[in-house]
């Protein structure tokens, strides 16, 4: 017996698929699939289940205290905003503070002798930068929320994609070369992607 509901939804599918948003478990199978195979499907994934809704849990949780308590962040550290907060106000707040991330991949651009033809900055909701294959460069504006050795993470990461424009071992190997503790970083980095959807 499972703690948590779910959700069947059937069409012409050939496998099973769950997936977990919002803490709401959903189940895509194929027309004919019995509920029992279902249930048993379920059961061998629970722990899995189980971890994410216990993240996105923590993640709303995050949320919903800063949005109640009414503050941003900025480079790690709580910051008290005397504007009305909302997603508009948000975006302002950082838009004025882009300084921060223009300066920070000025500096490592030159460090590293990774060169990228432009910066330009995004709102996205899930993505903390990207770089196209012009090597034109774009970071959230949220971006800055972040403590700076997360934001020197992401900016390393793209300015890595000047040289390989994908994921491939060449460009982790370019990335470990310039910052050797970039794992860790990277998995600290997934821990903050709730600031993504702050005041959304």
């Amino acid at each position: 017996m499972n703690d948590f509901s779910y959700r069947i939804i059937r069409s012409r599918r050939k496998t099973v698929q769950i997936t977990v948003k919002d803490c709401e478990v959903c189940v895509r199978a194929p027309y004919g699939y019995s509920a029992d195979k279902i249930e048993e499907f379920i059961c061998e994934k629970r722990k899995w289940i189980e971890r994410c809704m216990l993240k996105q849990k923590s993640v709303a949780n995050k949320l919903a205290t800063t949005e109640n308590e009414g503050y941003l962040w900025l480079l790690g550290e709580k910051f008290t905003c005397q504007d009305e907060l909302n997603e508009k106000t948000v975006k302002r707040f950082y838009c004025e503070r882009f300084d921060i991330l223009k300066n920070k991949i000025d500096v490592i651009s030159k460090e590293c002798g990774l060169v990228f033809t432009s910066l330009d900055f995004s709102n996205a909701k899930t993505l903390w930068g990207t770089c196209d294959s012009k090597n034109n460069v774009r970071l959230n504006l949220r971006l800055s929320a972040l403590p700076m050795h997360l934001i020197e993470y992401v900016i390393v990461h793209e300015l890595s994609h000047t040289r390989q424009h994908n994921h491939s071992e060449r460009f982790w190997n370019i990335v470990g070369a310039i910052m050797p503790d970039y794992k860790s970083r990277r998995k600290e980095l997934k821990t903050h992607s709730w600031i993504l959807n702050m005041y959304r």
